[in-house]
């Protein structure tokens, strides 16, 4: 009986992983799908939306279980609190985003992806604004403390997925 609760533990853990995983890329989408629609912006047809991520808990913004999704108004490609537009995105308690890297595997602390209509391509930018040179980002969603791993991959062409680790 021990061993069937253990496994009934790890399995719920892992369908708990999925879903918050397919939540983080859900939230992406409809950042994507709001800037495109132009959902709200009466007149304003060329409004920048962006994603913030921000890994280092010792900055400002920095908080491995929440990411905030803005409107790109004054400083381009660079979050601001002032700039928070729609729900604020945060994690299950259970799990954090340990880490985002780019196509070649180096780590980004901060990460910013704006969509800008009327494309559904994503652009990356680092912390100061610069645009980061990558096919993609991946983000991993993870258990804290360790243990399974899920990926959500975001493409320079604006596709959006999730991957087992």
């Amino acid at each position: 009986m021990g061993a069937i609760m253990a496994q009934q533990n790890s399995y719920n853990g892992a369908v708990l992983l999925r879903s918050q995983a397919y939540d983080l890329a859900l939230s992406i989408r409809e950042v994507q799908l709001a800037t495109v629609s132009v959902q709200g912006f009466a007149g304003d047809y060329r409004t920048n939306l962006g994603i913030y991520f921000d890994l280092d808990t010792s900055s400002l913004y920095g908080d491995r279980q929440a990411f905030h999704v803005y409107r790109d108004n004054s400083s381009p490609n660079i979050y601001d609190p002032v700039e928070k537009y729609g729900v604020q995105g945060n994690l299950d308690k259970r799990f954090e985003i340990s880490e985002i890297r780019n196509e070649n595997g180096n780590s980004i602390e901060q990460l910013s992806i704006i969509f800008q209509r009327p494309n559904f391509d994503a652009k990356f930018y680092n912390t100061s604004g610069d645009e980061i040179n990558s096919q993609f980002v991946e983000i991993d969603v993870s258990e804290i403390g360790g243990g399974a791993v899920r990926t959500v991959e975001v493409t320079k062409t604006g596709q959006i997925s999730v991957q087992n680790i």
